[in-house]
């Protein structure tokens, strides 16, 4: 498994635009090897936010939170996995243009991910 730096980015509003009223985002990306579906996989990440103390109320895109851990990205043999369901949707769809996932990747050299 591999994780980048952590990166400190300003939060944005629904709009796009730096949201004042919130405290910067640490952020990081993981890459590794994983045996479960990515559905299992999934429901383990939400099992990690609620155990790190999110509650169902920050579920709520655009608010400040405690954890918010996103699948940006799955595959399968170098074969890309595309999930479209209602909770959730891989790859991720705002991925590209989003800088708290992409200032991550930058520091391994993925300047234009997917």
């Amino acid at each position: 498994m591999e994780t980048s730096p952590f990166v400190e980015t300003v939060p944005l509003d629904r709009h796009g635009a730096v949201a004042t009223s919130s405290p910067p985002y640490l952020n990081t990306v993981v890459s590794g090897r994983c045996d479960l579906s990515p559905r299992d996989l999934f429901k383990k990440l939400l099992a990690v936010e609620t155990d790190m103390g999110r509650k169902p109320h920050e579920k709520s895109r655009y608010l400040p939170r405690v954890i918010d851990i996103d699948i940006l990205y799955l595959s399968d043999e170098d074969r890309p996995i595309v999930i479209q369901d209602d909770d959730l949707v891989v790859p991720h769809p705002r991925l590209k243009n989003r800088p708290f996932f992409l200032e991550p990747l930058a520091t391994w050299g993925i300047g234009e991910p997917l």
